[in-house]
């Protein structure tokens, strides 16, 4: 389901049909399925590289958390985490946006997106986003370089990172596919 790709950059119309298909994939990715089979078995057999079902999600720049929301709303397997720089949207967050019994694994924290996963006391994810075009925020090149080498020391091996670099009609480019690979990852930029 996952593979080593670093980075996804989906280009989308808006924010909204991004985060449809997101929520559409997250609904799919349904727990695995527990066998009777024996232990010798080949496919009890997993590969560390490969994340087959997503328990844990990072937002960064989380706003109202809502993504975060819904991804512990699909499983009781899942945990989410959300981060902001802004106290206020966080307790926003915490008094309107997370008031479902799943939301109970959804951990919020106040702090700047290009700290260490240690500092910020969240575990290393399946998935981080940044979505809503926060990336953008950085305007220098190398907070930007930061930030996305906080984000790949936030993910798992075999996780992904999923942001947005723009939207509206400019930012419909037609159903391209842009691969660039390095040595340890992929970037993947996928215009729709």
């Amino acid at each position: 389901m996952f593979t080593n790709d670093f980075t996804y950059c989906p280009l989308f119309l808006n924010i909204f049909s991004f985060l449809k298909i997101i929520l559409r994939y997250l609904r799919l990715a349904l727990p695995p399925k527990k066998t009777s089979s024996s232990s010798s078995s080949p496919s009890n057999k997993t590969d560390s590289s490969v994340v087959p079902f997503p328990t844990t999600l990072r937002e960064d720049f989380c706003g109202t958390a809502i993504l975060c929301s819904a991804f512990t709303a699909t499983s009781a397997l899942r945990h989410a985490y959300g981060v902001d720089n802004d106290p206020a949207i966080i307790s926003y967050a915490k008094s309107h946006t997370i008031t479902s019994p799943s939301d109970s694994r959804v951990h919020l924290r106040v702090g700047d997106v290009r700290s260490s996963p240690e500092s910020l006391n969240i575990p290393q994810v399946d998935i981080l986003v940044g979505l809503n075009y926060g990336i953008c925020y950085f305007q220098k090149y190398r907070d930007l370089i930061h930030y996305l080498k906080c984000a790949k020391q936030g993910v798992r091996q075999g996780g992904i990172v999923v942001v947005d670099l723009f939207g509206g009609r400019s930012g419909s480019g037609g159903n391209r596919k842009i691969e660039r690979k390095f040595p340890d990852f992929t970037v993947s930029f996928l215009f729709f």
